[in-house]
């Protein structure tokens, strides 16, 4: 503080010190008074107790962790009910299979189901369901369903 009245600066420095055993933040600033030559002649000290500054920065500091761990918080929950809705729709989804397996159904209905069943619940504009042949190769029944349409080849 001397050092920078007597070079003829400003200075703001935040310090702590304890004061009758209270520990206390200070805010200190120092201004030169120069004289009509531009000689430092005088200076001011200003001393602020910032004290209660600091506990509200450290409160605020406190609030935006807490208010994170909220959002995240929330995000988790929001990401675990999404989860839990799609094994509803692949649990629902299997079980019609399942129906459709047990019932009298023709083999291009059960495909057709199964198809759709795989459809929706992956989320994907198309699904092929192959055949193997007796020596390990593709028939040529072959299945491709689409949203808007279906191809068979």
């Amino acid at each position: 503080i001397a050092r920078s009245i007597l070079s003829g600066t400003v200075a703001h420095h935040e310090i702590r010190r304890e004061i009758d055993g209270t520990a206390l933040n200070l805010y200190v600033t120092s201004i030169p008074i120069k004289s009509l030559e531009g000689q430092v002649e005088e200076g001011i000290v200003m001393v602020q107790d910032i004290t209660d500054l600091d506990v509200m920065r450290q409160a605020k500091e406190q609030m935006q962790v807490s208010m994170e761990a909220a959002e995240a918080a929330r995000y988790e929950e929001h990401e675990r009910r999404q989860e839990a809705e799609r094994r509803r729709q692949v649990a629902e989804g299997l079980g019609d299979v399942l129906a459709t397996l047990n019932s009298n159904q023709s083999l291009e209905e059960v495909l057709d189901l199964i198809a759709t069943q795989a459809r929706q619940l992956l989320d994907t504009r198309a699904v092929g369901i192959y055949g193997l042949g007796a020596e390990g190769g593709t028939t040529r029944r072959r299945r491709l369903q689409r949203t808007a349409y279906r191809l068979r080849w």
